[in-house]
């Protein structure tokens, strides 16, 4: 899997993103990845249990993966590693398998491996939002 193949499909097009670690505070670096993801026709997801039933960016928060209907063509986390636990489980019972891009500071070799394993393509340690500007931006 190329990171730009998945870029020009997904972000390009643009997709269905769920983001983990979803914020609606507009300070947050995943508040603005978000805002700016959603201007260029992202269909957004945000996850996070404690802002459940909020609205970020006019999209209702979910708990968890399973609680979005529509399946999605990338997870990407904004969480760090240490509360990436049960992610791969959660991944797993899924009934498709979406993309998962690990966010600049949530990289984690070991369950980017194992998602690897599983037959996942993962991006680890790139931002969306300058992959979005550098490919799907450019005069071509």
């Amino acid at each position: 899997m190329n990171t730009n193949d998945l870029v020009d499909r997904v972000l390009c097009n643009p997709g269905k993103i769920a983001v983990i670690g979803a914020s609606d505070k507009a300070s947050r670096p995943v508040y603005d990845v978000m805002s700016y993801l959603k201007s260029v026709g992202v269909q957004l997801y945000p996850i996070n249990p404690r802002l459940r039933e909020k609205e970020i960016l006019g999209e209702k928060c979910v708990s968890s993966l399973a609680e979005i209907d529509d399946p999605v063509d990338i997870v990407s986390l904004f969480i760090s590693a240490r509360f990436q636990e049960g992610l791969r489980d959660e991944l797993n019972a899924l009934s498709y398998k979406p993309a998962v891009w690990f966010q600049p500071g949530t990289k984690n070799p070991s369950l980017e491996a194992s998602l690897r394993e599983d037959g996942f393509e993962v991006v680890s340690d790139n931002c969306m939002k300058v992959a979005h500007l550098r490919r799907c931006t450019v005069q071509k």
